[in-house]
């Protein structure tokens, strides 16, 4: 007896309608609110740019902060992360809803003693689940969790995106600062040579003061070339922040806006609202409803199917078939699994309460360092400012009095290079001011974006 059988299924799934999906740009309508309070150094150079470009434009802040937005590679990893737990949500609605399936099928046999037997049927079948522990439920909430804490990460991102834009923009200035204050050196120093050679041609000055006149010389010259190399790396680093090495400009325009410190911080306050802390809360709580899930494997489902359709054996089936059942599954003995499963997820949940707290405390002293270290940059801007304005004052002075011969070079020469060194001074301390601000912006979770 010679048998053959053929069998053609079809299923066709319907994915259940997205539940209440809306997505949202978190920075989309996040605006920068510059302090209108700006800091251009008083007694030092302050052209916004060395050499820059022919076939190249400078860039305002507006500009950076518009394409930072556009471009940067972090924030838009943190969008797309935001956009992904929206989908978990509507993936976890997605259990509550029934699934739906289509089925057709085409049996054909033979046998030597019998004529054929073909079998068409078409059904269509239903399946919805009407308990399962409560897990749904806990599934949904955890998801929901991990959405606030993709949010919370976000804002950390466009906190650490505004300290580095500020950075690296006033690096910039900086350094091209630095490459138009070595010029002013340079000549300075170019001068002083030549008074010092004039008087050594003259008898009144030895060799050796005419030696140390040209090493500082040569020393403002590599200076320079340190500047301006400085210049040169400082756009690179710039560019990498706004998205795009390959951004061709010739240099920066203006400068980083500034504020002052606040008088009174309440730093738990500030603390409790930081993005890391928020996103600390919103996993020890998907944790807490990761326990509910785990729990559910333990209790019984209830599931209740449908199906309707036909059956014969004509290639359109005429025969009507179909079925209602109402299940119940009771989890009697699964390995240990389940149990083992919920005490480690309990675990879990412990550690990021645990670690919730440790971030906490953390939070509120690096809020007080932060804050700190902005209040002393101010005030050693300040200082630092009121040592050239000294300087300056002592080298005009001193430099009448080596023409008239009423101190040693030894004397000017010390003084010439406490100038040098207060205007550099300077220079590091407007930079380091702003560091310490978008320090201290950051470590609120704050920026340009608010």
């Amino acid at each position: 007896m010679a048998t053959w059988h053929i069998s053609l299924t079809l299923t066709l799934l319907m994915a259940p309608l997205a539940h209440g999906k809306t997505k949202t740009n978190p920075g989309a309508d996040a605006h920068s609110k510059a302090t209108t309070l700006t800091h251009p150094p008083a007694k030092v150079p302050v052209a916004p740019t060395a050499t820059p470009s022919p076939t190249a434009s400078l860039l305002s802040w507006d500009q950076a902060i518009g394409l930072v937005r556009q471009g940067n590679a972090d924030l838009n990893a943190s969008r797309a992360s935001i956009e992904q737990s929206h989908d978990n949500v509507n993936t976890a609605w997605g259990l509550f809803l029934p699934t739906v399936t289509a089925t057709a099928s085409v049996q054909k046999s033979n046998t030597y003693d019998r004529a054929d037997d073909d079998t068409d049927s078409a059904r269509l079948n239903l399946s919805q689940n009407l308990f399962r522990g409560f897990g749904d439920k806990a599934r949904v909430d955890q998801a929901r969790k991990l959405l606030d804490a993709a949010k919370a990460s976000y804002d950390l991102t466009q906190a650490q995106v505004s300290a580095q834009l500020k950075t690296s923009f006033q690096n910039l200035v900086i350094y091209e600062r630095f490459v138009l204050l070595q010029d002013d050196i340079i000549a300075r120093r170019q001068t002083n040579l030549e008074l010092v050679t004039l008087r050594f041609e003259g008898g009144r000055e030895n060799k050796g003061n005419v030696l140390l006149s040209q090493a500082n010389l040569n020393q403002a010259r590599l200076d320079r070339l340190v500047a301006a190399n400085s210049v040169e790396a400082a756009r690179l680093s710039l560019a990498r922040v706004l998205g795009d090495e390959s951004f061709k400009f010739g240099g920066v325009a203006g400068v980083v806006p500034v504020g002052v410190p606040p008088l009174k911080v309440d730093f738990e306050g500030l603390a409790s609202q930081a993005p890391e802390l928020r996103q600390a809360l919103a996993n020890a709580q998907a944790a807490e409803e990761n326990v509910r899930v785990a729990r559910s494997s333990l209790l019984p489902s209830l599931d209740l199917t449908a199906s309707a359709g036909r059956f014969g054996n004509q290639f359109l089936p005429q025969n009507d078939q179909g079925a209602v059942a109402l299940g119940l599954t009771i989890p009697l003995f699964q390995g240990g699994r389940a149990y083992y499963g919920m005490r480690a997820a309990q675990s879990a949940a412990v550690s990021a309460e645990a670690s919730r707290l440790s971030a906490l405390r953390s939070k509120i002293v690096s809020l007080r360092q932060a804050y700190n270290s902005f209040v002393e940059a101010v005030e050693q801007e300040n200082v630092a400012q009121s040592f050239v304005t000294a300087a300056e004052t002592r080298a005009k002075i001193a430099r009448s009095q080596y023409n008239t011969g009423l101190i040693s070079f030894q004397e000017w020469d010390l003084i010439e290079s406490d100038l040098v060194t207060r205007q550099r001074n300077a220079l590091t301390s407007q930079n380091n001011r702003v560091a310490a601000e978008a320090n201290w912006e950051q470590a609120q979770g704050q920026g340009f974006f608010e």
